[in-house]
């Protein structure tokens, strides 16, 4: 009886705990769809294509400004994939609330190819940088709520630097600062909306940057 009492007694302790593992491979092969998705904004001509070939080299170079857009997305979410991974590293465990924050973060890089073509078809429209400003910010807003949510029910793993711990937090918010700048930025000089996301892994990336 007393048995029973206890392994009752654990799984309701335990019931909560989601494998770390099982959920960052989920997250990589999210991940890995997403940026395969972005090449599919590059429209080239099919075997139908009945032009010259001077008319298909120009149809080509055309494409300069998509093969841009694709470049710069598939830089932003390799950015995001990091971030992840470093902070998925640094977590011993998590739970079915944190779980759920973190797939309502999925859901918006899963989307990130949808508004990455809006921008390749119409880069110089407000609504369409705006969708994908929201998009980032979102995003940003995300990883930072997971990271505040892990800290607080202790779910980083024993001799973390605590200076570390709030260097990750700031260092989250850089993404939906960057995208209510990028945002507006858009209404103003739409033509370089698209680039300031690209001050992202800039600032992550460099210690001396990021820690003021």
């Amino acid at each position: 009886m007393r048995g029973g009492i206890r392994y009752d007694r654990c799984m309701e302790r335990n019931k909560d705990v989601v494998s770390v593992g099982r959920f960052e491979g989920l997250a990589d092969a999210i991940f890995a769809f997403a940026m395969t998705l972005l090449a599919i904004s590059i429209d080239l001509p099919g075997e139908t294509y009945k032009g010259s070939i001077g008319e298909l080299h120009g149809y080509i170079f055309s494409q300069g400004k998509e093969v841009i857009n694709y470049a710069v997305s598939f830089i932003l979410l390799a950015n995001f994939w990091i971030i992840h991974h470093q902070t998925y590293h640094l977590l011993y465990k998590i739970d079915r609330k944190h779980l759920w924050i973190n797939f309502f973060l999925l859901l918006f890089i899963v989307l990130f190819p949808f508004s990455s073509s809006l921008i390749g078809d119409f880069p110089d429209d407000w609504l369409t940088l705006t969708l994908f400003g929201l998009n980032m910010f979102f995003v940003g807003m995300l990883f930072f709520l997971s990271w505040y949510y892990a800290v607080c029910h202790g779910f980083i793993k024993k001799g973390v630097d605590k200076r570390e711990i709030r260097e990750a937090g700031r260092k989250f918010l850089v993404t939906p600062v960057v995208a209510v700048i990028s945002i507006v930025g858009a209404f103003f000089v739409p033509g370089l909306s698209l680039y300031i996301y690209l001050f992202i892994p800039f600032v992550l990336f460099f210690p001396k940057i990021s820690k003021t």
